[in-house]
């Protein structure tokens, strides 16, 4: 299987990156606009309102930017997602477990399908978003927005907890089987016919984790003060730190598809070698 991955590393590693920078130029241009032009008041915004939300200033001159740089990011955000599914999946053959166990359905089809769902329907919902502002399509726009929001926590959520599964079985496969191979002192034999490790770091499964969930209390809180406390700047301030948070969750899955590629093709260098000699175990 040396194909997939000449084909499919390269993808992995520019496709996140590219979903962080364009993410970030967006919000960098939108912000600068906004603040170097005396943080001007839009009809879009609530006579209250002090600070601009970020649909404010999207619907002004620099729509394009808005539009261009959502949809870039979303057009690589979601095969970032497949691929992150495709190599960790139970059955890929450098990071699967040959075994079955009651979770592989599940762990295979159920919760890849449901969170790649949901992070196309909060992907569509946010590029439509753009194109209705705010401020010419004000009901369009206040429908879409909980869309894509919420859409976008249940697939990072699921996501992340699809991760934890795997990383469980995995540990209960190596506990079970143990590692196997050829005795010759040589680390690598030995691992050559152990399960493959799962190339992900905690620390970063633990910070999605922690970014999804102060973003599921962060968005309560901005609808809370948004359509009921009518606390706009705070509202909006919440707005631009959800965003800039959704920056930092793709920043570590750019991290965690580095890690993959990387573990799998030092394990494909060491599987094509000779391995020597030896007493199976």
């Amino acid at each position: 299987m040396k194909n997939d991955l000449q084909l499919l590393w390269q993808p992995a590693i520019i496709f996140p990156t590219i979903t962080v920078i364009s993410w970030l130029a967006m919000l960098a241009v939108l912000f600068g606009s906004w603040y170097t032009s005396g943080e001007p008041r839009y009809v879009s915004e609530e006579d209250t309102q002090t600070i601009a939300f970020i649909s404010d200033i999207g619907a002004q001159n620099l729509k394009p930017v808005f539009i261009a740089c959502s949809t870039l990011a979303m057009s690589t955000y979601l095969p970032t997602i497949a691929l992150y599914f495709y190599f960790l999946s139970p059955t890929h053959p450098h990071t699967g477990n040959r075994k079955s166990s009651p979770l592989s359905t599940l762990t295979r089809i159920g919760i890849p399908f449901l969170s790649s769902f949901f992070s196309l329907i909060g992907a569509v919902a946010l590029i439509l978003l753009t194109i209705f502002d705010t401020a010419r399509f004000g009901v369009v726009h206040r429908r879409l927005l909980p869309a894509s929001i919420l859409s976008h926590i249940l697939g990072c959520s699921l996501l992340c907890g699809w991760t934890f599964i795997r990383l469980h079985q995995h540990r209960q496969n190596t506990s079970l089987n143990g590692p196997g191979g050829i005795l010759s002192g040589d680390k690598f034999t030995v691992e050559l016919y152990a399960l493959a490790p799962i190339p992900i770091s905690m620390a970063s499964l633990v910070i999605k984790s922690i970014v999804v969930a102060f973003e599921f209390g962060l968005v309560v809180l901005f609808a809370t003060m948004t359509w009921w406390l009518k606390t706009f700047d705070t509202a909006a301030v919440m707005e631009w730190t959800v965003v800039l948070m959704f920056a930092g969750y793709m920043a570590c899955q750019a991290v965690d598809m580095w890690m993959i590629i990387r573990t799998q093709n030092a394990r494909i260098e060491v599987e094509n070698e000779e391995p020597p000699i030896g007493i199976a175990i």
